[in-house]
């Protein structure tokens, strides 16, 4: 788990639970099924890595990169947010933000579920 500050924490093969602090974080998961949380504020990274991941972004302004599984789940957050699943084959969920007000953006594949993303680009 992050500490107060800007945190660098990367996860290990394996399932794996990593948690950001209050300022900018970058979170890396690696293979397994791994959860990843970024923090109540601060703008983050989070990387899945392989395997079948959930990543949840915190308030600030956060980019959040599925990695290679092909189930992962992706939540925003408040703040204007960037979600991308385009290294996966499809069948990912990408859920930007909490309301429509915030300028979220997506590049996702074909058979990818999009939710509250103002704007989406497909591969």
């Amino acid at each position: 788990m992050g500490g107060s500050g800007n945190d660098r924490i990367s996860g290990n093969s394996g399932n794996d639970v990593i948690g950001g602090g209050n300022d900018s974080d970058t979170l890396l998961g690696d293979s397994g099924r791994d959860r990843i949380n970024g923090g109540p504020t601060g703008n983050d990274r989070l990387n899945g890595g392989s395997g079948n991941d959930r990543l949840v972004g915190g308030s600030g302004n956060d980019k959040l990169v599925a990695g290679t599984g092909r189930r992962d789940v992706l939540l925003g957050g408040r703040g204007n947010d960037r979600v991308n699943t385009r290294d996966n084959r499809g069948g990912d969920i990408a859920n930007c933000g909490e309301n429509r007000r915030d300028r979220d953006r997506a590049a996702v594949n074909r058979g990818d579920r999009v939710r509250r993303c103002e704007r989406v680009s497909r591969q």
